[in-house]
C-alpha cells in the first residue's frame, strides 16, 4: 500500500521525465556518453526468472541481496543488532509508508536531468540504512544488486550515518550480459560521522549510478569507485561539504572492445574548511573510451576550503581514448586548489626491463598494468573488502592484456 505523498512523488518525477527527457550528448557532463541506445530499455522495468549469480567473496558482515531491484531475504544475512536500521525499502513502503517521508517526500525536487526524475518514478525497491548515534561497527555492510539476462532495474538507496558513528559500506553491482540497471543512493553523514565506501560496477550491458552524500559539519567520507566491466558504465558522484568536513574520492576504470566507462564528481564547498581530494584512473584497451569530468565548486563567502583533483589515464593500445577535465570554479579568494591530468602508455623501458628478468611480455605488461591500478585498491579502507575485490580485479586486468 502506497500513500498519497508517494503517488504524487512519482507522478510529479514522470512529468519531469516527460519534459526533460534522458541527458544527451549536447549537456556538457554528458558530453562523451550516449544513452540513445539505452532510451526504450530505461523507460520500462523488466525481470528475467531463473538462477543468477550474486556472490562477491566471502566478506563478513550483514549483507543485503537484491535481483533485478527486488530485495531477497533468503540471500541477505542481517543482524540488526546495535541498533542498525536495515531494511527493504519496498517493504517499509508496503507496511509503513508514513514513516519514509522524511526520506523519500523529496524525491521529486531538484532533478536536474531526466535519468534522476526517472529513478524517482519508477525505482522498485533498494536498502534503507541508518547506523545510529556513536555505532562504531568493525564489519562492512555490503549491498549487492545482481542483475538477470535481459532484465531493466531502477533502484533507490537512503544510507544515514548519525553523528559521530563510522561504518564501512561495498555496494556492488553485478549482472549477466543484455542487463540495464539504474541507482541512485542518497547518504547523509551527521556530525562527526565517518563513512568508507567502496563501489563495484561489473555489469552485463549497462548501469548508470549516482551517489549524491550531504555532510554535516566534521563529517569524513572516503569513497572509491571500481568499474570493470560493461558496454557503458557510469557513476556521478556528488558531494556536498559542510564545515570542516573532508571528502576523499578515487575511481578506477577498465575498459575494453568498444565499450564506454564514464566517472562524473561534483564536489561542492558551501561551507568553511572543507577538504577534498580526487583521484581517478583509468585503463583502456581496444577501442575503449573512459572518461572523467570532475568539478569542484567553491561557492561565494566561503573561506580556508582546500581542493585538490589528479586524473591519470593508461592507454593501452593505438586507438584507445580517454578523455579527462577536472574543472575548478572558484567564487572565494580565501582558497587552496590545484588539479592535474595526464594521458599516456606503459613505459616500454619498464617492460625491456621485466622481460630481461625472465618475465614473457604479457606478464611484464599485467604486471605494470596491476601496479598502476593498486594505488587506488590501497585506498579502500576494508581489509575484507580490499581481499575480496583483488582477484576480481586480476582478472579484468588479465582480460585487458593480449
Amino acid at each position: 500500500m502506497s500513500d498519497v505523498w508517494l503517488e504524487n512523488a512519482r507522478k510529479n518525477a514522470l512529468e519531469t521525465y516527460a519534459r526533460l527527457g534522458l541527458p544527451t550528448t549536447r549537456d556538457e557532463a554528458w558530453r562523451y556518453t550516449s544513452l540513445a541506445p539505452l532510451a526504450k530499455r530505461l523507460s520500462e522495468t523488466r525481470s528475467s526468472p531463473g538462477e543468477v549469480d550474486a556472490s562477491f567473496g566471502d566478506i563478513p558482515g550483514n549483507r543485503l541481496v537484491f535481483v533485478d531491484g527486488r530485495f531477497v531475504p533468503a540471500r541477505s544475512r542481517l543482524d540488526s543488532g546495535h541498533g542498525l536500521t536495515l531494511s527493504s525499502l519496498a517493504e517499509r513502503l508496503e507496511h509503513d509508508p508514513q514513516a519514509l517521508e522524511i526520506h523519500l517526500a523529496g524525491l521529486a525536487d531538484s532533478l536536474d536531468n531526466g535519468l534522476h526524475a526517472l529513478n524517482a518514478a519508477l525505482f522498485t525497491d533498494g536498502a534503507l540504512i541508518r547506523i545510529p548515534r556513536k555505532t562504531q561497527l568493525a564489519e562492512p555492510i555490503q549491498l549487492i544488486f545482481a542483475s538477470s539476462p535481459g532484465s531493466t532495474s531502477h533502484i533507490r538507496n537512503r544510507i544515514v550515518v548519525d553523528a559521530d558513528a563510522s561504518v564501512d559500506l561495498l555496494e556492488v553491482h553485478i549482472g549477466a550480459e543484455g542487463s540495464v540497471s539504474e541507482s541512485i543512493t542518497d547518504v547523509v553523514l551527521g556530525p562527526g560521522a565517518s563513512l568508507r565506501y567502496t563501489r563495484v560496477q561489473d555489469q552485463g550491458a549497462a548501469h548508470l549510478g549516482r551517489v549524491e552524500v550531504r555532510h554535516h559539519e566534521n563529517s569524513r567520507l572516503a569513497a572509491t569507485q571500481i568499474i570493470l566491466g560493461g558496454e557503458v558504465q557510469r557513476v556521478e558522484v556528488a558531494v556536498h561539504l559542510a564545515d570542516h568536513a573532508e571528502a576523499r574520492l578515487s575511481g578506477l576504470s577498465l575498459v575494453s572492445g568498444e565499450r564506454t566507462a564514464d566517472h562524473f564528481t561534483l564536489v561542492r564547498h558551501g561551507s568553511n574548511r572543507g577538504t577534498s581530494e580526487q583521484l581517478y584512473k583509468a585503463i583502456v584497451a581496444d577501442q575503449g573510451t573512459s572518461t572523467f569530468y570532475g568539478k569542484v565548486k567553491v561557492e561565494k563567502d566561503t573561506a580556508s576550503n582546500d581542493a585538490r583533483q589528479s586524473s591519470k589515464n593508461l592507454l593501452l593500445s593505438p586507438r584507445a581514448t580517454a578523455n579527462t577535465r577536472p574543472e575548478l570554479e572558484i567564487d572565494s579568494q580565501d582558497v587552496k586548489c590545484s588539479h592535474g591530468a595526464t594521458v599516456g602508455r606503459l613505459d616500454e623501458s619498464h617492460v625491456f626491463y621485466l622481460r630481461s628478468r625472465g618475465i614473457g611480455e604479457s606478464e611484464a605488461r599485467a604486471l605494470l598494468t596491476a601496479a598502476f591500478a593498486e594505488e587506488i585498491l590501497e585506498r579502500i579502507g576494508s581489509d575484507a573488502v580490499r581481499t575480496a575485490l583483488a582477484p576480481r580485479l586480476r582478472a579484468a586486468i588479465g582480460g585487458l592484456i593480449r
